[in-house]
């Protein structure tokens, strides 16, 4: 624990246990498949280009409004916002696979949100 007691932020092989006060929150790591040693071959780690070798998301299933709030959230340009849902597709998909998730900064935003919830729950 911190000095004040309010956060604690440990991590175990895979896993990251943040701690605020009385609540505890794990953050499971990579899945271990079931009946299979705990070996590196059997984590699904992330591949090379960022993305897990089993997940997959659908963009064609997500509604326009979505798509277009995403385009204007990220600030991608190489569409109009007024295209056809099919452009929106192709080109929120080429964003969300071709962008890199830094953990290191993932995890800061995690814990100050942690903190900022913990503080306004004191005010």
């Amino acid at each position: 624990m911190t000095p004040t007691g309010l956060l604690s932020v440990t991590t175990a092989s895979a896993s990251v246990t943040v701690q605020m006060a009385s609540r505890q929150y794990n953050l499971a790591g990579p899945q271990i498949k079931r009946g299979v040693r705990n070996s590196r071959a059997s984590r699904n780690w992330p591949q090379a280009n960022g993305e897990s070798s089993h997940s997959r998301v659908d963009f064609t299933k997500m509604k326009v409004a979505s798509l277009r709030r995403y385009i204007q959230a990220h600030d991608i340009q190489e569409v109009d916002p007024q295209s056809p849902k099919d452009e929106l597709v192709a080109a929120v998909s080429r964003h969300w696979y071709n962008s890199v998730v830094k953990e290191d900064v993932v995890l800061f935003n995690l814990v100050t949100a942690f903190k900022k919830a913990h503080a306004d729950r004191q005010t």
